[in-house]
């Protein structure tokens, strides 16, 4: 590797004082609005290999430069013993366990700090770390990757057994903000109607956030700028970014309700449902949509050749494709503010809202049945189930549930209201999702009997 790339995303081997005018971090200064990952906290310094997930434009890059920042002020770290590289021209894992032995052979001695983004593009990026580990060149040294391949991050760390050190939570997610976080970083005075409307349309990413609150809109570039991301990923994988669009068209069409691979195959011009249903794998891998499978409430068992539930992992994301396929280029806020004001439309994205946000603590979720009905989500964890409906309308009648004898609950989050009758648990979504986290979900479940 050139010695001249080392200096130039190294800045501070020459001077410790060079991070201050890092590009990202002037940026990150500049936010009137500020996210801090609990990573920069928790960040450990003993041997491990630490793997940081997210969607491109999240802030992971930034989060890595704020570390770096930490470390240099600390000064108890040369800075020449803090390393860090963009992975997206490193071809394969040759060139990466070579770029890493380069760079091991200038360093002085002490703990290392090695920093390598984007990593999951990186062709078998798992066999350089696993040969790097094996031959004690690891020693001494705290590795963080990061890459926006969810899957593919995944999978590679489980080709790592027992080489990623002894440290605890190595694993680090950095999705988009849930509506909780959202609060948390604007402290806007705003009622939560209010804000959970903003929520709908600027979604949980901090840029667009700042945008909308120091600007009133959202400008037209930075909607461009995640297509683009999407775009280019998508290519990077060998897909077709229009049948990509042609399959998100059918994707929006079916917001909240269940389709099939089958379905979307023929509204395309794709032929094949496994062609759809592999698009829809990338996508989730790069985190724009996931999907969810059919669960049988009566029978307490999942069916995964049914039907399945698609939604966008984020509002912005959602309005971006919206505008793109239906033409709106040239007015992607204007178009996405129309959008919340479709109360259909509307109450199809909040459920999206509620199902991404239970998909992002890691719970395992699906939609499902009971005598016939439809439930919206359903969780499930260790044998206890925590089936959900979301209506966000203007009137609900309680006895559109009545069908729900079931002896644990029935959670239904509601636009407006709170009441608790027998099983029935209303929680509006003003109550509902400003606390829902892990711990808020461990404490709902333990209303819940086991379906043994």
């Amino acid at each position: 590797m050139d010695d001249f790339l080392f200096a130039k995303h190294n800045p501070w081997w020459n001077n410790r004082q060079a991070i201050e005018q890092d590009v990202s971090l002037l940026e990150y200064e500049k936010q009137k609005f500020k996210h801090k990952h609990q990573f920069i906290d928790d960040f450990s310094h003993g041997d491990s290999v630490f793997i940081l997930r997210g969607p491109r434009r999240i802030g992971k890059t930034t989060l890595l430069k704020l570390i770096i920042a930490k470390l240099l002020k600390s000064n108890t770290v040369q800075p020449q013993n803090i390393f860090f590289y963009p992975c997206d021209r490193v071809s394969d894992f040759n060139q990466l366990y070579d770029l890493v032995l380069n760079y091991l052979g200038q360093a002085d001695k002490g703990q290392r700090y090695i920093f390598l983004d984007e990593v999951s593009f990186v062709k078998e990026w798992q066999r350089a770390i696993k040969d790097l580990w094996d031959s004690g060149d690891l020693s001494g040294v705290t590795l963080v990757l990061t890459g926006s391949n969810a899957l593919d991050l995944k999978i590679s760390a489980e080709r790592l057994p027992g080489r990623r050190g002894k440290l605890e939570h190595i694993d680090i997610e950095y999705s988009p903000l849930r509506f909780e976080e959202f609060i948390k970083m604007v402290k806007i005075k705003k009622n939560i109607k209010e804000l959970f409307m903003d929520y709908a349309v600027c979604g949980g990413f901090p840029q667009a956030i700042n945008e909308y609150y120091n600007n009133g809109y959202i400008p037209n570039y930075l909607y461009d700028v995640y297509l683009n991301w999407i775009e280019g990923d998508i290519y990077k994988t060998g897909k077709s970014e229009k049948l990509m669009y042609e399959i998100l068209r059918e994707v929006i069409k079916h917001l909240s309700s269940n389709t099939s691979w089958y379905k979307i195959a023929k509204n395309t011009n794709i032929g094949s449902h496994s062609t759809v249903q592999d698009y829809l794998d990338v996508f989730e891998k790069l985190y724009l949509t996931f999907y969810l499978h059919f669960y049988s409430i009566d029978q307490k068992k999942p069916y995964l050749s049914k039907n399945k539930k698609i939604y966008f992992n984020d509002p912005v994301i959602l309005h971006s494709v919206k505008a793109k396929t239906e033409g709106f280029t040239d007015q992607y806020f204007t178009y996405s503010q129309s959008t919340v004001k479709e109360r259909i439309f509307l109450a199809r994205m909040v459920e999206g809202i509620v199902a991404a946000h239970i998909h992002q603590i890691g719970a395992r979720v699906y939609y499902g049945n009971y005598k016939g009905k439809e439930i919206d989500l359903v969780l499930e964890e260790k044998g206890r189930l925590l089936p959900i409906e979301v209506k966000y309308q203007n009137t609900i009648k309680v006895n559109e549930f009545s069908y729900w004898n079931e002896s644990y609950p029935l959670v239904v989050v509601t636009k407006s209201f709170n009441l608790k009758r027998g099983n029935l648990i209303f929680i509006s979504l003003e109550n509902f999702l400003p606390k829902f986290n892990s711990r808020y979900k461990d404490e709902l479940l333990k209303k819940f009997r086991s379906n043994e």
